[in-house]
């Protein structure tokens, strides 16, 4: 339920969001309502975000950002980790 999400969230010691493109413009991670949620919750709690990001788009990261509500572009000034295949 989106409650037991929340509280995983705010309880967590740190959240792990890949960011992807997806295969159309609904299903990148930015436009994903619940992928939006457990960021700001984590925000709100203080709880660190780590963002990956598959190696292959790691010269996207600033177009994905792009798409990120205002409140999020935080993200941009966090050190993104690499996802090898």
């Amino acid at each position: 339920s989106e409650s037991a999400m929340e509280r995983g969230v705010r309880n967590a010691r740190l959240v792990i969001a890949i960011i992807t493109a997806g295969p159309d413009d609904d299903s990148h991670y930015f436009r994903r309502p619940f992928c939006v949620k457990e960021l700001r919750w984590a925000i709100d709690a203080g709880v660190k975000i780590q963002p990956v990001i598959r190696v292959e788009d790691k010269q996207k990261i600033g177009e994905f950002l792009s798409v990120a509500p205002d409140d999020l572009k935080q993200l941009g000034s966090i050190d993104f980790i690499e996802l090898y295949p």
